[in-house]
């Protein structure tokens, strides 16, 4: 009992270090390429990623995790990044517990989906919502490609947290 425990502690160790660094490489400029001024959202495909393997408990709370790393690189303290992904999460655990397997291609559909709503949220609730021009144009020209991007990364985030997942394993 007391090995699987610390199986478990080091996984999750391992995954709280990996968002740690992919929030580093989404909030520093300069440090993970953009093109034409287009960046990558990293945390959500990588978390929705570990819901997939964690399930929905632990999604959600890597999740907010997360997405509380990324509210305070923003400085705003509105925490929609941490509900956002908790969430997101939580959703993503349920369906592979319940409805959908363990595969990339749940992942892809997951990621694809939670990088284009949080996009579509993002420009109704910030961009909108404050009366800035043409949310349209802003939307089209820097978040859907953001969001695009975003989801490629999702092929790598997958495998890289199976591996994680399957060399700290825990039989029950």
């Amino acid at each position: 009992m007391e090995n699987q425990t610390r199986t478990l502690l080091k996984r999750r160790l391992i995954i709280a270090a990996v968002i740690i660094v992919c929030a580093l490489l989404q909030t520093t400029i300069g440090y993970f390429p953009s093109f034409f001024s287009i960046h990558f959202f990293l945390l959500i495909p990588l978390c929705v990623c570990i819901a997939v393997f964690e399930g929905e408990r632990w999604g959600a709370a890597f999740g907010v995790f997360a997405g509380a790393l990324w509210d305070l690189s923003h400085g705003g303290g509105d925490g929609y990044n941490a509900l956002f992904l908790l969430v997101i999460c939580a959703l993503c655990g349920v369906l592979v517990r319940y409805l959908m397997q363990k595969n990339i291609v749940t992942a892809l559909v997951m990621s694809g989906g939670a990088c284009l709503l949080y996009s579509i949220l993002y420009v109704m609730f910030f961009i909108s919502a404050q009366g800035i021009e043409r949310p349209a144009f802003l939307f089209i020209r820097y978040y859907f490609p953001s969001a695009v991007l975003s989801f490629l990364l999702t092929f790598v985030f997958y495998y890289l947290i199976r591996g994680i997942s399957k060399k700290y394993t825990v039989e029950y």
